[in-house]
């Protein structure tokens, strides 16, 4: 219940309400309604031609990186790699799958390792 401005009686959110609706990150009450629907994050023109540098974007307290791939397709991923926790910004896409160091010569990697350095 939104309860009253004591000084001009109009509505005032509570503490409380305040920061139940204000309040994004993942595992909040409004950051896991918001996460329900599409969010404009840049223009499609703000990414760079296929296999060029990658961008920055922040989202309901969320670090991600939006690249276009050598396709000409855009992603959007977590900034941080899900195993060494290395920034995806600091890579690009890449046709040459790399082998991983800890791999055997050969051996198949995920698609979240395609990336080279600049």
């Amino acid at each position: 219940m939104i309860g009253k401005c004591e000084a001009r009686g109009s509505p005032m959110l509570s503490p409380e309400e305040n920061e139940l609706l204000t309040r994004t990150r993942p595992g909040t009450a409004m950051g896991e309604a918001m996460r329900r629907y599409w969010i404009p994050a840049l223009l499609s023109r703000e990414i760079a031609e296929p296999d060029g540098p990658p961008v920055r974007v922040r989202l309901l307290g969320e670090d991600l990186v939006a690249f276009r791939d050598s396709g000409g397709r855009i992603g959007l991923l977590g900034e941080y790699c899900p195993h060494r926790r290395a920034s995806l910004f600091l890579g690009a896409t890449s046709e040459l799958r790399q082998r991983l160091p800890d791999r055997p010569r050969g051996a198949e990697d995920p698609d979240f390792h395609r990336y080279r350095r600049y």
